[in-house]
């Protein structure tokens, strides 16, 4: 836990200090959130997560993944993520996706995935290499006036 100028740990040692820098390189999983047949609606055969907008699986109710995609912006694209989730859950996008809406978008990324390495870093989270065409796409949705910067993808 926490205190003002120490982390005590599970033992009851505190180790002093004024910064903790969180940065466990870590591997990423959702696998004990969802059953096996939800998880191969999430993550396809391949091992790319398929979400839409990298938040929500048609296939899936009511679960939204937010902060999981890996960019350079990662906190710039969480918090839009999390204002498009909100939207999408409560039905007041301004583009509200329908299921097949969804599917067409994830295969598409699915395939532009294949064709960039590093598109497919992360298990397809990493949106690093286009996180302002994912910008985009998210304020779109969400009714906001932009200007595209990339319309390669």
């Amino acid at each position: 836990r926490f205190e003002p100028e120490a982390v005590v740990l599970t033992g009851g040692e505190r180790v002093p200090c004024d910064t903790v820098i969180f940065a466990t390189g870590w591997h990423q999983t959702a696998d004990a959130l969802f059953a096996e047949a939800d998880r191969s609606a999430i993550v396809g055969s391949d091992g790319l997560y398929c979400l839409h907008r990298h938040v929500v699986s048609p296939d899936v109710k009511n679960l939204g993944f937010v902060g999981s995609s890996s960019n350079f912006a990662s906190v710039l694209t969480s918090e839009l993520a999390a204002e498009w989730l909100v939207r999408y859950l409560d039905g007041q996008l301004a583009r509200q996706p329908t299921e097949d809406d969804m599917r067409r978008s994830i295969a598409d990324q699915v395939a532009w995935r294949h064709e960039r390495p590093a598109a497919k870093s992360f298990g397809g989270r990493c949106v690093a290499p286009f996180h302002f065409r994912y910008a985009d796409a998210i304020l779109d949705d969400i009714g906001a006036k932009v200007t595209p910067f990339n319309t390669s993808w």
